[in-house]
């Protein structure tokens, strides 16, 4: 009964309304067995215009995940996020940071890998896991309105979590859940293809301490009220300081709250509405080098999708607040974004819009495309 939605597929580890094991009176029917959701997207994205001329190129890249289930017994499996994207390298080994860049630095990592015990209501994890906070950042509401949200996603973590789902059809399903953890240092963070920088305790950040000093607890529902597709998800978050070379960092705090909702106008439209709001303190755990200071960051989205049968046409905006401290202005960095879409029914999706972004006082204008391909196996 528990699933999570992560990036661009659902992956066994808190999911709404699903059921994973088999129920009481089933068990003489369970074999081991393997399963597991593809998705393949080409991303192309033209900065036409810029305040800043090096911003003026053309990026075309691949991303895909690969979420394989090993059921194990009645109560027992594994499940895992096998990711191929572009690396940091892609965009700071450019010569002069201005030239196109064509599928480059792409490499392989496993952003998560973890085994599951599940039992009616309950389910306990460990393992290299992605814990819950925030959910603006997951796909398919356009094709940048997630960008700003990644910010605060909480990725590649070592730790144990646990949920646990309670509710009826008068008041909705509710998902609580609660994890510690700390940044992955293990040969685990290594990468295939393109070589990223190996994750060491030495680099300090928020959550890199090799301990169990963070953790985040998180709440989620669905059919609230009875009222189909209306969703909230509420989150805390709580990363230890972590020392870089005898710098002394400071602990990370966080908040998220949001709510969803599908209005169903008839039976070919419906309209698709969500909004999130986060606030980290000491984002990041790191002083700014510039200012000295350690900064505050906030969020505010929401994005309207409008469904009519396969087509979509997606309205996303966020706003993001940096307080840098002391005497510092803040930085005030806006993204909009416009897309429309169609939906082939046979795994395809093809997407086209326009991206205005605000960062740092650059003002850029891009367009592109997306082409999405999902299959199970």
């Amino acid at each position: 009964m528990f699933t999570k939605t992560k990036g661009f597929i659902a992956i066994p580890t808190l999911l709404l309304g699903g059921c994973l094991i088999p129920e009481k009176g089933q068990a003489d029917e369970f074999s081991p067995s393997l399963s597991g959701d593809v998705v393949i997207e080409w991303q192309n994205e033209l900065t036409y215009e810029s305040d800043d001329p090096n911003n003026e190129k053309n990026h075309s890249f691949l991303r895909t995940e690969v979420a394989p289930f090993v059921g194990l017994t009645e109560h027992f499996f594994v499940d895992g996020v096998l990711v191929l994207e572009p690396f940091d390298q892609a965009i700071a080994g450019n010569p002069g940071h201005h030239e196109d860049i064509w599928f480059d630095s792409e490499g392989v990592f496993a952003e998560e890998l973890k085994l599951n015990f599940e039992n009616g209501r309950y389910a306990v994890w460990a393992g290299k896991f992605n814990p819950a906070f925030g959910t603006a950042w997951d796909f398919g509401r356009g094709i940048w309105s997630e960008d700003f949200a990644e910010d605060y996603e909480i990725t590649e973590q070592i730790g144990i979590g646990a949920g646990y789902i309670f509710g009826s059809e008068d008041e909705g399903e509710h998902i609580i859940s609660a994890a510690t953890f700390f940044n992955d240092t293990t040969f685990l963070s290594d990468s295939l293809i393109t070589a990223r920088e190996r994750h060491d305790k030495k680099d300090g950040g928020a959550g890199n301490t090799e301990d169990f000093s963070s953790f985040s607890v998180a709440m989620d529902g669905e059919n609230v009220f009875g009222i189909e597709d209306l969703t909230y998800h509420a989150a805390y978050r709580f990363l230890g300081a972590g020392d870089a070379d005898g710098v002394n960092g400071d602990d990370e705090r966080g908040v998220a709250i949001g709510a969803g909702y599908v209005f169903p106008v008839n039976d070919d439209l419906e309209i698709d509405l969500k909004a999130e709001y986060a606030t980290i303190a000491s984002y990041g755990g790191v002083r700014d080098g510039v200012t000295g200071n350690f900064h505050d960051h906030d969020y505010l989205y929401g994005s309207v999708i409008t469904r009519y049968q396969q087509w979509n046409l997606a309205l996303g905006y966020t706003a993001r607040n940096i307080d840098r401290g002391n005497g510092f202005s803040d930085m005030n960095d806006h993204l909009v974004q416009v897309s429309g879409g169609y939906d082939f029914n046979n795994g395809l999706t093809a997407e086209v819009g326009y991206r205005g972004t605000e960062e740092g006082g650059v003002d850029s204008d891009m367009a592109g495309f997306l082409l999405r391909y999902m299959f199970e196996f």
